[in-house]
């Protein structure tokens, strides 16, 4: 899906920082992700842009930048938030970018960067954007609740998994319900219910399939569970999941690793779809299956070199 090269006139501009007030030396990555930003926001100066920065980010550049704010409020303020750094920092503005229905792009300073997924090599992918040259994505986001007897605890949003797992190396205990109807009892390190996005995190390397990022899925992945027949299930994203808390060690639930709540006995965890979506800005020559094959080493075609 693409749009003419006015679309995007309000500029986000987020980075993954360290706070040097803490004692945290910038590191070459992170000289070198802010000269990037810096060289950006005057080229998007130049074209008439108009650009904001999150705080965080705003505090480590080498000029005052005026147009500053929390981050969580840039979201319905600008066109397109432009995400430096990894995975985390993206995952991390999903929600209210998707709350605000603002598009997202990542610029990859991490590692693996399956949602970050524009090279740091070049600023030219970002200007093929600004251009009209990209591609638009939607993305399925779920929610949790955690509820003790008639109260909601706590929640949280996820675009990547919805994690239930132990603090110390014992097995956790619970049930596991969908759509009302008891699926098992479990005794294992924890469960993942993951978004198609999700996928290719944690629930790859606990075991679970790759999801094509389009279908209207989410996996629930077992943990190193106590039997040799627990496997993957996928189910539709609108399905009601539920899970309640069995014996100690007691459990703590993270969205995206962030997020973390501490549950108790008899607690229920309650995870659904939740109504807005993360727009994702690719590349216009996006392709999921090659991003596989970039990021997981996977084969190439036959013949070539």
């Amino acid at each position: 899906m693409t749009y003419n090269s006015d679309q995007f006139s309000r500029i986000a501009l987020i980075a993954r920082t360290h706070d040097a007030k803490q004692g945290q030396k910038q590191d070459y990555k992170q000289s070198r992700m802010l000269q990037h930003i810096e060289q950006l926001y005057q080229l998007l100066l130049t074209k008439g842009k108009t650009v904001f920065f999150d705080q965080q980010t705003a505090e480590h550049m080498h000029f005052a930048a005026h147009a500053s704010m929390p981050a969580s409020d840039l979201a319905s303020r600008v066109d397109i938030g432009m995400v430096f750094g990894g995975d985390g920092r993206l995952l991390e503005m999903a929600p209210c970018f998707a709350e605000a229905g603002t598009p997202l792009l990542g610029i990859n300073y991490g590692r693996l960067g399956f949602l970050a997924d524009i090279s740091a090599d070049s600023l030219q992918p970002v200007m093929d954007v600004l251009a009209g040259r990209y591609f638009l994505e939607q993305r399925l986001l779920i929610e949790v609740k955690v509820q003790r007897g008639s109260q909601t605890l706590a929640g949280g949003i996820a675009l990547n998994d919805v994690v239930l797992h132990a603090t110390i190396s014992k097995m956790i205990e619970f049930e596991l319900y969908i759509n009302q109807k008891f699926v098992y009892s479990q005794r294992s390190d924890g469960i993942i219910v993951a978004t198609p996005t999700g996928s290719t995190a944690y629930a790859l390397s606990a075991g679970g399939p790759i999801i094509q990022p389009d279908l209207d899925v989410l996996t629930l992945v077992p943990n190193s569970a106590h039997t040799l027949t627990s496997r993957p299930i996928v189910i539709q994203a609108d399905s009601e999941i539920k899970i309640r808390v069995g014996h100690p060690p007691y459990p703590i639930v993270s969205c995206d690793g962030q997020t973390k709540i501490r549950a108790k006995r008899d607690d229920l965890i309650l995870i659904s779809k939740y109504p807005s979506q993360c727009v994702l800005v690719h590349p216009h020559d996006y392709d999921f299956y090659a991003t596989c094959r970039t990021k997981l080493d996977w084969g190439k075609k036959l013949g070539t070199s």
